[in-house]
């Protein structure tokens, strides 16, 4: 059995206004992956994951890609430590 994962992703480069959160809600919702999505003020888009470790590679590749329109530059990885319970994956309101 896979491992569980639990990851926060900051994603740089071209990713708001291309629509990289809603391509990114589509995706963890056919892969059956929970957490969040965000704009953040600085330009970049905060991802929260939570899935099995083969899910969660699959989409680290596709994050990179992104949506047509996007490109993006980099993606910082960070343990989630927090015990949140997502029960699907939701598109939260910029902070």
């Amino acid at each position: 059995m896979s491992q569980q994962v639990k990851k926060k992703l900051i994603i740089s480069g071209r990713v708001q206004g291309v629509g990289y959160r809603f391509w990114l809600k589509s995706i963890c919702d056919e892969e059956h992956i929970f957490g969040s999505v965000k704009n953040r003020k600085d330009g970049n888009v905060e991802a929260k994951i939570f899935c099995d470790e083969l899910k969660f590679k699959k989409l680290l590749n596709l994050c990179y890609k992104g949506p047509i329109s996007s490109s993006v530059e980099n993606i910082v990885e960070e343990d989630i430590f927090e015990n949140l319970a997502y029960k699907k994956f939701i598109i939260e309101k910029t902070i």
